[in-house]
């Protein structure tokens, strides 16, 4: 027995030595017992043919334990027997192995086939990407969770190539325009068809739903896939499936948020120093005294020193926060799904508010052993709140040196005597309301059927509800009002309800070498809208909003309507597969719509598709360069059915007509009516697409390239008739207008290491708009800006090309100008400016946008930054038409431009005092490029979340919108074409928030 003697002093010092050696000892022992339990493993990983792999990711399962293969796919790192080796590679999937007694492995990766056989919505059915033929792409919920939006349109900006969605404003629950593969209609817009879990629906309410409650979304853009739908899928098809249940234990997920709205692009106006010598300026440029356009106020509080921000009185740093939790389930007999959601936002306006409610449930089981019955609904209440939108364009119009308020500290209606027609914008603040209230109720009701093997039949019912109302005040102390005429309220109720009854059939079998896929529908769907109006003036009391429209002098609007629609459709699709390489698709769709006049009702769209997959071909596997090659040509008709119910109907309806009796004008109200057109019917569009899929080393290189051509003919636009028929104009089949682009989508695994990775995608689109016949005697319509040849949405006007200068006085005077006046084109060069002078100047779609997203991942952490961009855009600058161009009414402030003096000759802007009627230097360019996200965030590790009780927990930061590159100096480039009065109010959010999964 060994013994461990130890000298000390005394009894105290000798117990501190002996419990320090003890401590030593332990450590010793304890260190030679894992030494002797971890043993150094190795071994080498290749792939399904025996080539090894570089880069291969060998680590000890829960630690950070690791290390990565060589160029000869071998590794070793220290692992006790109790360990897991957890290897994984980008294209194969992850293997895990016991270490036990083992010292050498020999691992063998098997290709990761999910990306092929992951399936797509193709409407009524699901086929996997690999034998995808037309043109479709798609987004998980991933992306939604990751970057945390509060609308689908700020997730999806950016993130499809072709897909253009453009925010049309900065208010509170973001107004929203969308187009896919380019404008096909003339005088409106066409959105692409949304379906939301089997039912019809549109862009608004998919933009007012809680993307946590979507699983995913797949965008069908060539006719092909589109004709499926028919008649209302022209502008495209976006399938939304909402999340669902999943077999397994009952699961609670919670995600919530909070952050900050804050104010950018905000255009300088003048301030009291250079707002006064913009005065002096305009009046110096125009022989006039520099006082003539101040009143005696002016003076008295220019010298007293005030400089109001009246921008500050009604703007504020926004607040947004989100939260929803939901619960999810089930077992091999029955599934459920259970979310809640809510949502608000404030706006940058201080009325401007947006609130929004959400539920989605959804259940299925099996009934009896082949019947599964199911049902769900998805129902959302939102309430959007805000004011007159004068308060703003009142804030901006206004003297810097106006005095707020009057001597007893209370608010001053008119802040500046001079200014007598602007009042300030604190009273609309207080005394103006605007509230819109939105529900929606949509769900469905759904059994299966399978009476064999590869059979499956189906009856869906699809109930959908909406009630609207809207509400206007205006008090006395308004701008409207004045602060002398009474109050003034209005009251919109609207509701409708509709249903989709769908019946299917389907069959799928693999028979040797050949695959068969086969579907039947049967459709029906009917609804109805009722409309109610009243609009009043001479409210009795000034808080009565407008829930007591009775109490009123006057009535001033009273109308009321109701429409019905229905159709009818029939569909058949037929998929073919031959050695999973050469592929087929055949549709066609019958419809048949009440809108549609007698003899016109039924539309048939047929398309078809081919796929080959070339990488199945032996002589392509031989050259060891392409892990996915397909070629795609397809064909196809879709429709356009969006035209009003009773276009093609004969109606009446009032007008006024003026009478000479007893010496004098009457007026008196009349009945007018409607020419019916009995040959109303479909606007049809024409489709080639050309796709290229590519796969790259084991697909960490993924390319799609598309080539389009669609032709829209028989748009439904308004024709001019002889007025002798009692009407000047209806509603006909005319004209024809072609798109053609490009779109590229790229996917790259850029680095995989032992702690890090990084991914790429980047989509790109061209598009090429052009108008080919109107009315079929190959003219232009000048009147609405309309060429053939040219994009439907021009901008057709004088081309501004700067200022005249001194020294140019003579030339100028031929167009009734002189020097720091706007100088114009003069096409013709005829020594006169008119309407033979106009030219088209650009385009207010983009030609090319793009997005790019880069994705980092090191250890627990993950940042995502996501970048798009719009180019070749032009808009008319609407704040530079109300700040900028009306320069010879002094009475308002004007923008902060570099404007043109004698001292300062510029060719940037015209001089003070000079109004150009012609508004050319307003269209500018507004291209730009945005970040558009940046989230950062981090997921705790398996072994801190043992002792929370949680299976997952991430916590992130979000900024959205935080950067935006551009040369257009108004408000934000993406609605520059807004006026104040549409609130365009802009900035960045910056959030912080968490995901919980328990």
């Amino acid at each position: 027995m060994m013994k461990i003697y130890l000298f000390c002093r005394d009894k105290t010092a000798c117990v501190g030595r002996y419990l320090n050696t003890l401590m030593c000892l332990a450590a010793c022992i304890l260190s030679v017992n894992a030494a002797i339990a971890q043993s150094m493993v190795s071994g080498t990983v290749s792939d399904e043919t025996g080539q090894p792999i570089a880069g291969a990711n060998v680590i000890v399962k829960g630690t950070n334990q690791g290390t990565t293969t060589n160029v000869s796919g071998e590794f070793s790192l220290r692992a006790d027997p109790e360990s897991v080796l957890q290897i994984s590679f980008i294209g194969y999937v992850t293997q895990e192995i016991e270490v036990g007694r083992k010292v050498s492995f020999k691992i063998q990766m098997k290709p990761d086939v999910t990306s092929m056989d992951e399936v797509v919505v193709v409407g009524y059915g699901v086929v996997k990407k690999r034998d995808v033929t037309g043109s479709v792409a798609s987004i998980d919920n991933s992306l939604l969770m990751r970057q945390n939006t509060p609308s689908m349109s700020q997730a999806l900006k950016g993130q499809i190539a072709g897909l253009n969605i453009r925010q049309t404003s900065g208010k509170a629950g973001g107004e929203t325009s969308v187009i896919l593969r380019g404008m096909s209609a003339i005088g409106k817009t066409v959105q692409p068809m949304v379906i939301i879990d089997g039912m019809p629906s549109n862009w608004t309410v998919l933009n007012n739903m809680n993307p946590s409650d979507i699983e995913r979304m797949d965008v069908l853009k060539d006719a092909s896939s589109t004709a499926i739908y028919g008649s209302r899928a022209s502008g495209g098809v976006i399938i939304v499936t909402t999340r669902q249940g999943e077999e397994g234990k009952n699961r609670i997920t919670y995600s919530g948020s909070v952050g900050i709205r804050t104010l950018a692009h905000m255009p300088r106006m003048m301030n009291s120093e250079e707002f006064m010598q913009f005065v002096k300026d305009a009046n110096a440029y125009r022989n006039k005294s520099w006082d003539t356009d101040l009143g005696t106020d002016d003076l008295e509080y220019y010298e007293a020193g005030y400089d109001t921000d009246w921008r500050d009185m009604v703007l504020r740093m926004g607040y947004q926060t989100s939260h929803s939790i939901s619960l999810s389930g089930g077992n091999k007999n029955e599934t459920h799904y259970l979310s809640f959601g809510y949502l608000r936002e404030n706006g940058n306006q201080k009325s401007d508010t947006y609130e929004r409610y959400s539920l989605n449930a959804k259940i299925s089981g099996k009934v009896l052993e082949d019947f599964t019955l199911g049902g769900s609904i998805y129902a959302s209440y939102a309430t959007s709140l805000g004011g007159d939108g004068e308060m703003l364009r009142s804030a901006y119009r206004l003297r810097p040196w106006g005095n707020p308020y009057n001597e007893d500290g209370s608010d001053r209606f008119y802040p500046t005597k001079r200014q007598n027609g602007i009042s300030n914008p604190i009273f609309d603040l207080k005394n103006s309301k605007d509230e819109v209230n939105r529900f929606r109720a949509m769900g469905s009701v759904f059994l299966d059927y399978k009476p064999v093997e590869g059979l499956v039949v189906k009856t869906n019912f699809m109930p959908n509800f909406l009630m609207d109302r809207t509400g206007q005040y205006r008090g006395t102390w308004t701008k409207n009002n004045k602060g002398t005429n009474p109050a003034t309220a209005k009251a919109v109720n609207k509701w409708g309800l509709s249903y989709v009854w769908e019946n299917t059939v389907s069959f799928n079998r693999t028979f040797g070498d050949h695959s068969i896929g086969a579907t039947g529908l049967f459709s029906m769907e009917t609804g109805f809208d009722e409309e109610y109006t009243g609009a009043i003036k001479g409210l009795t009391y000034d808080d009565e909003y407008w829930y007591n429209l009775g109490a009123r002098t006057d009535i001033t609007s009273l109308t009321s309507s109701l429409e019905k629609s229905s159709m009818i459709s029939y569909m058949g699709r037929i998929n073919y597969g031959y050695r999973e390489k050469y592929l087929l698709t055949v549709t066609g769709r019958w419809d048949g719509s009440s809108k549609m006049a007698p003899g016109h009702k039924w539309g048939f769209f047929p398309s078809a598709a081919v796929a080959w997959r070339m990488s199945e071909e032996p002589w392509i596997k031989n050259l060891n360069a392409f892990s996915n090659l397909k070629l795609r040509l397809s064909y196809g008709v879709s429709g356009n059915n969006s035209v009003g119910n009773y276009e093609s109907w004969a109606t009446l309806g009032t007008t006024v007509y003026n009478w000479y009796s007893e010496n004098k004008y009457v007026v008196a109200n009349g009945v007018s009516a409607k020419k019916p057109n009995k040959g109303l019917s479909w606007e049809k569009s024409y489709e080639y697409n050309i796709g290229l899929d590519m796969g790259f080393f084991k697909d960490r290189l993924s390319v799609v390239f598309d080539w389009y051509n669609k032709t829209t003919k028989d748009l439904i636009l308004s024709r001019k008739v002889p007025s002798h028929q009692g009407v000047t104009s209806l509603k006909d089949n005319v004209g024809s207008v072609r798109n053609k682009g490009i779109e590229l989508t790229v996917n790259s695994v850029n680095v995989v290491a032992k702690d890090f990775t990084w991914t790429t995608n980047l989509n790109f689109s061209y598009n090429k708009n052009a108008i080919v016949d109107l009315y079929g005697d190959k003219r232009d319509d000048l009147g609405n800006k309309w060429f053939i040849g040219q994009p439907v949405d021009v901008n057709y006007d004088y081309k501004w090309i700067g200022v005249w200068q001194l020294g140019e006085e003579e030339e100028a005077a031929k167009y009734g100008a002189k020097p720091g006046q706007s100088k114009y084109l003069d096409r013709d060069g005829n020594g006169k400016l008119d309407s033979d002078d106009r030219v088209i100047l650009g385009c207010r779609t983009p030609k090319w946008m793009g997005g790019m997203t880069n994705t980092f991942t090191y250890k627990n952490f993950d940042l995502s930054v996501f970048i798009y961009t719009r180019q070749n855009v032009q808009l008319q600058s609407g704040f530079h038409n109300e700040y900028a161009t009306e320069w010879t009414n002094l009475a308002n402030n004007a923008a902060k431009m570099n404007y043109w003096t004698p001292e300062n000759p510029t060719n940037d802007w015209f001089a003070a005092g000079f109004k150009d009627s012609k508004k050319g230097a307003n269209y500018m360019d507004t291209s730009f490029w945005r970040i558009g996200n940046i989230t950062l965030g981090y997921e705790l590790g398996q072994k801190a979340l043992k002792a929370t009780g949680l299976s997952k927990l991430r916590i992130y930061f979000t900024a959205v919108n935080p950067v935006t590159i551009t040369d257009y100096e108004g408000w934000d480039p993406e609605w520059a074409d807004k006026g104040a009065t549409g609130l365009p109010v802009a900035g960045a959010t910056y959030m912080l928030g968490v995901n919980l999964t328990f």
